[in-house]
Order: C-alpha cells, then structure tokens, then sequence
C-alpha cells in the first residue's frame, strides 16, 4: 500500500515539475491558500495571472526549447525554427540545459540587423513599433541583448538543439 502511495506521489511530483515553473507553482499554491485561508472573499483582489494568455499564432514560451529563451522566437518574427528572418544576421549565443523528451542542450542565437532606430520590446521600450507585433517575449532568462557592433538592433531569438546535456 505505501509503495503505491509513493509511487503516486512521485508521479504527481514529476507531472508538476515538468508542467510547471517554480515562480508559477508557487504563485499558485499562495493564491490557493489565501483563497482557503479568506473563504473566498479576496479572490476578486488578486491580479490576473497572465502566464497563459499566449497569441495562438506564436511559439509559448513555456515550450521546452524555449526555457533559456530571452526574446522574440524568430519563427513568430519572420524567421523560421532554423534562419534568421530577411535583413538580419545572427548575433551572439548563449545555451541553456532545457528538458525537451529528454535533456537538450538549446543554443539561443539573436538576429540582429543594423540601424540607428531599433525597433521595441517589452524590455526595452524605446517608442519605436514592436519588433514582432502579436508575439510573445520570453522572459525565461536574465540574458540580455547580444547584438552588437554595427547590427546592434536586436530582432528576435533562435532556439536550437545543440545535442543533450547532463541532468536538467
């Protein structure tokens, strides 16, 4: 009886942690407690959770290939899965140790293109347009900008398998 409870358990664990982040997990266990803890009065005062009110048409950020992901995925921008969209170049790249069916290593390439107005994203708003109007911007990593010197404008974000990795 206690080995199916603790296979259960474990079970339960794992679907929890590959479905959901620590940030939201935890947002949501504290917004249930407070919900128990209020009898349901507070409800109405807490803020929308806004995690999954993704475009349809875009790549989710929550997607495994995406955990490192900073920016625009190129393939909501013009780009593909794979390229660049036309007029940019790839820029720096940083990896990250993501769970896809398995570990993966992911490389995140940024495209770049040159110009003395860049366009906006949600991390750096600068009144110019969006860089890709109705896509999400990731914020799944603490990198920044890897665009630089005369294609300094950033664009969007590659996000590529670059092989497995060690445990996730």
């Amino acid at each position: 009886m206690n080995r199916r409870v603790d296979d259960y358990t474990q079970a339960f664990g794992v679907k929890i942690a590959t479905t959901t982040s620590r940030r939201g997990f935890i947002a949501r266990v504290g917004k249930v407690a407070l919900i128990l803890a209020a009898g349901g009065v507070t409800e109405p005062l807490l803020p929308v959770d806004r995690t999954v009110q993704y475009v349809s048409a875009s790549p989710s950020c929550s997607d495994g290939t995406n955990c490192g992901m900073h920016g625009y995925p190129c393939d909501c921008c013009g780009g593909s899965a794979s390229s660049c969209p036309s007029g940019t170049s790839t820029g720096s790249s940083w990896y990250a140790c993501c769970f896809v069916a398995g570990c993966e290593l992911i490389s995140y390439t940024d495209c770049c293109y040159p110009g003395a107005y860049c366009c906006s994203t949600p991390a750096a708003p600068n009144g110019q347009p969006d860089c890709c109007p109705g896509c999400n911007f990731c914020t799944n990593s603490a990198s920044g900008n890897w665009c630089s010197g005369s294609n300094n404008c950033y664009k969007c974000t590659l996000s590529l398998s670059a092989g497995g990795c060690g445990p996730c």
